[in-house]
Formats: structure tokens, sequence, C-alpha cells
């Protein structure tokens, strides 16, 4: 993230995106993939219990549950399976 992007808030978003795409198709540890599994395993417990409890409170807890459970198991998806796919010599650091 950029210096810049701490005082911009529109821009701190496509910083912060960024870096969550970063972490998805290029995870360069485990503490990455740990990372992501708690960030996103907890959007994903959220999702389910609105999902779950989504009749009783209010559709719109149900629909937000059904855009935030599928979004956040992809994630965890995607981040793991590219973690597991890389072979040793294919992380590169950036300059």
């Amino acid at each position: 993230m950029s210096p810049y992007a701490a005082t911009d808030p529109f821009e701190s978003v496509f910083a912060e995106g960024h870096v969550y795409r970063q972490a998805a198709e290029r995870p360069r540890s485990i503490i990455v993939v740990l990372g992501i599994w708690l960030t996103f395993g907890m959007i994903a417990v959220a999702g389910a219990m609105m999902l779950f409890l989504g009749r009783e409170i209010g559709i719109e807890y149900l629909i937000a549950g059904a855009f935030l459970l599928p979004v956040s198991l992809l994630m965890i998806w995607k981040t793991t399976k590219n973690y597991l796919a890389r072979r040793p010599g294919d992380v590169k650091h950036d300059s």
C-alpha cells in the first residue's frame, strides 16, 4: 500500500483490493494463507449465520449472507489452491 492510500478513502479501497488479489493469486507463505483463512473464515461464518437467521430477522440479512458466504469461501479456496500448487522456486520477491 502506498502512503497516499492511507489519506484518500477511495484509493484505500483499491489498495486493499490489490493486497487481497496478490494474496489470493500468489500466496508467498503459510502465514498469508492462515491470514486469509482467519479473515475470510470469519466472514464465511457471519454469512452462514445471516443465511441461517435471515428468514427470522429480515430478507436483507438473507441476501447479504447469500453474497458473503460464497465470496469468502471462494477467496479461501483460491488462496489455498494457489499456495499448494506453487513450486518452491516460484517465489519472487518484489523490489
